[in-house]
């Protein structure tokens, strides 16, 4: 129940954090406040997660993901209305500061009793980008795009179950390299946010993104199964590998390769929790280090323009090398 429950919270806050992104080509943004509107709730995000504690133990766990989203889907109607520059930075500061609320929480419920399959929720990240591509796709306008966004949010029932206060919630300090595993299993994530300008400019349609994120959503489930039958370190040296190859594949414009990089590329995140687990990550810290991490996307995105997309594979190669080694480290944390 807590992780369906905890998938659905990831899912629903990805949807209001990416589906914006989408959109903001409809307004008449320069381009560089188009980068900063779309980065700034990496930054929200982080203040989000240091106050899930406190949120929690005043509304229970219940209640605290219904205020949050009441407050994303309050958020994107808004901004159907309100497309000012200096209007669109206040939504989404507070739509990162919700959406690291929320993806906090879920993250503790997933990983709560160290469990080594709490990197399922993760699917959500896929299903929130496939729903917010879609429903730009069907909605064709910034206006229809962020009211259809709130109605979408309002429209699924409300989360049940027992409100736990969780006062057993207490942060605690989080090691640089649990934070530096997560960053760099979220590096295939970074890259594949700018796959759709990448298309766009080769003359393909962005929408090929979205059938490539559904059907990476089953990976996320497949990973962790295929680890218990051939071995951690065999599914996970599988899994860089083929998103190396095919993510290099994809930027040297063989398009194809797509979804088997969004599908390896993904899906590494399922794997994440158990890899970070060594480093002291477990559910009263593992919020602060994935938003910690989180923050990466924010410089990630400026790479392209920085080094091109060539540079950009280097750098996806590199990371996911590093956390092959730390992955292999062994160290005095006990794994339940």
């Amino acid at each position: 129940m807590r992780q369906h429950r905890a998938t659905l919270a990831y899912a629903l806050a990805t949807y209001s954090f990416v589906l914006p992104a989408f959109a903001f080509k409809e307004l008449e943004y320069a381009e560089w406040e188009v980068f900063f509107l779309t980065s700034l709730p990496f930054v929200g995000r982080l203040f989000g997660s240091l106050e899930t504690r406190r949120l929690v133990s005043k509304l229970g766990t219940v209640w605290t993901y219904r205020v949050s989203l009441a407050g994303l889907a309050g958020s994107s109607m808004i901004s159907s209305s309100f497309t000012q520059f200096g209007e669109q930075l206040a939504i989404r500061l507070l739509v990162g500061v919700l959406f690291g609320i929320m993806t906090s929480l879920a993250v503790y419920e997933a990983m709560e009793g160290r469990s080594q399959k709490g990197g399922v929720m993760f699917s959500g990240w896929a299903l929130g980008w496939s729903l917010a591509g879609t429903t730009y796709l069907l909605a064709g306008s910034w206006s229809a795009t962020m009211l259809i966004g709130g109605l979408v949010i309002l429209s699924l029932p409300l989360f049940r179950g027992e409100n736990r206060e969780l006062e057993v919630i207490q942060v605690t300090s989080v090691s640089s390299k649990g934070i530096l595993v997560f960053l760099l299993s979220f590096v295939p994530s970074f890259t594949l946010s700018v796959a759709p300008y990448f298309l766009e400019i080769n003359g393909l349609p962005w929408v090929w993104i979205i059938p490539s994120y559904a059907m990476a959503i089953p990976s996320y489930y497949l990973l962790p199964v295929l680890a218990d039958k051939i071995g951690f370190h065999r599914t996970l040296m599988l899994t860089v590998l083929v998103a190396v190859m095919s993510g290099t594949l994809f930027f040297q414009k063989l398009f194809f390769m797509l979804m088997p990089f969004t599908f390896f590329g993904l899906g590494l995140n399922s794997l994440a929790p158990k890899i970070a687990l060594r480093y002291g990550v477990d559910s009263r810290n593992s919020g602060v280090a994935v938003n910690t991490a989180g923050l990466g996307g924010l410089m990630y995105s400026m790479f392209p323009s920085m080094m091109g997309f060539d540079g950009l594979s280097d750098i996806m190669d590199a990371s996911l090398a590093s956390l092959l080694i730390l992955s292999s480290k062994r160290v005095k944390t006990k794994v339940s």
